[in-house]
């Protein structure tokens, strides 16, 4: 089941599965008695990882995908 939320003016779907990734986050925040900025720091890092992430796994060849012909 999904659930319906907005953010940024986009409405988003949450399966069941970010929800409760999002609720450990958040038990983990509160656990470690971390502050809104702190959490907010920590969320931002974690976000540029997986920026990061992404971009390496733009530049890495499938397996099975063929590479451009060298010129």
């Amino acid at each position: 089941m999904a659930t319906n939320l907005v953010i940024d003016d986009e409405p988003c779907l949450l399966t069941e599965t970010e929800k409760k990734i999002m609720d450990d986050i958040l038990v983990l925040l509160i656990k470690n008695k971390l502050t809104s900025h702190q959490s907010q720091n920590l969320l931002e890092r974690l976000g540029g990882i997986i920026e990061m992430a992404q971009q390496v796994a733009k530049e890495t060849p499938r397996r099975g995908a063929r590479r451009p012909a060298a010129r």
